[in-house]
Order: structure tokens, then C-alpha cells, then sequence
């Protein structure tokens, strides 16, 4: 998703793909950059596998390939909170990424994998566990919809802000009526 820049993984998603042997129809969505060789990763595949490279969609087609799609792979070596890792998994896809920002805070065991960022080998084998057994990856996606319901709604984060903000007020004021004045009056 977004554009293939460097930080994003993509180079490291299409050679974890390569080790693939099991069939999988794998769509990278994205602005297609020139340093990227597209063709050499689909050259090597399997009749029973394939690699789409869409360029840029539209967030309505990214919406639609969510509901189409059995897991995201999201490969990022560098990331704050991805909003595409919570729409993904608003659309009840489980997600594989990579353990970087806050990451980890989206994507628990129950609702993905996370694997070490710029490691192709972490992925193909996360991506082989996941994807042997289909009931399971259906409960993680289910699991993945149930946690953006439940902890990045408005109305939950609304409140987690405004307890947070009472909580610093709270400490400053206590912090400032502990705090004694001293006047020195030099003569």
C-alpha cells in the first residue's frame, strides 16, 4: 500500500514470496518505483502462483481487495501506527507485519504474526504457518475485527486521551502544592 519507498518492504515481501512453494496469489498495491526489478520476481514463479502489481488504487479498491483478500501482509521496516494495519483489520483480515513502532500495539497473538523487520525468511515461514490451516486464519480474522471494535473506535480513544489528559493535570497540580516557596530577604 502507498508508495514502494525503501522503508516500506516491499523488496523484502517479494523475496520471501520467491521461497514460497505453495500456490498463493499475492497483490501489491502501490506507486511502482524504478529501482524496484517487478518483472524478476515474477519470473521464477510457480503456474500455481502469482504476484499482481496494481500501482495506485483508489482507498475504495483497497477496501474491496480487503474483503477479497485471506491475510495482509505488511512488511514495513519502519512505521508509527499504520492506519492500513487497522483497516485491514476492520475488514477481518488477520495480519502478518513486522515488529516495528507501534505495531505491536495493533496486532496481538491472537489476530496475527509479527516477525523482525527486513527478514524475508520470517516471512515466507509466518506465512506458511498462518496459511495451513484456514479455520484458524478465519478466527484470527475475527479476532482482528473484535480489536479495532473494541480499542480503536472514536469513542474509546476519545476517552483513553481525555483520562490520559486528567491524569497529567492531575499531576501537575499535585506536583505544584508540593512544592514550597522559600523567601529570602537579604538586608
Amino acid at each position: 500500500m502507498g508508495n514502494h519507498t525503501k522503508n516500506k518492504g516491499v523488496e523484502i515481501l517479494l523475496e520471501a514470496f520467491e521461497r514460497i512453494e505453495k500456490p498463493f496469489i499475492l497483490i501489491v498495491c502501490g506507486q511502482k518505483r524504478n529501482n524496484i526489478d517487478y518483472n524478476k520476481y515474477s519470473a521464477n514463479l510457480s503456474p500455481k502462483q502469482k504476484i499482481i502489481f496494481t500501482d495506485w488504487i483508489s482507498y475504495e479498491d483497497v477496501i474491496s481487495l480487503f474483503h477479497y483478500a485471506d491475510l495482509f501482509v505488511y512488511p514495513t521496516q519502519s512505521d508509527t501506527l499504520p492506519l492500513v494495519v487497522l483497516e485491514a483489520m476492520a475488514c477481518g483480515l488477520p495480519i502478518l507485519s513486522t515488529k516495528v513502532g507501534g505495531i505491536p500495539y495493533q496486532v496481538d497473538r491472537s489476530c496475527g504474526v509479527l516477525v523482525e523487520p527486513k527478514n524475508p525468511q520470517a516471512i515466507k515461514e509466518a506465512f506458511e504457518q498462518m496459511t495451513q490451516n484456514k479455520s484458524e486464519l478465519l478466527k484470527m480474522g475475527r479476532a482482528a475485527h473484535q480489536i479495532v471494535k473494541q480499542k480503536f473506535n472514536w469513542e474509546s480513544s476519545a476517552q483513553k486521551a481525555f483520562t490520559l489528559y486528567r491524569e497529567i493535570l492531575e499531576i501537575d497540580q499535585a506536583q505544584k502544592s508540593d512544592k514550597t516557596s522559600v523567601v529570602s530577604v537579604s538586608r
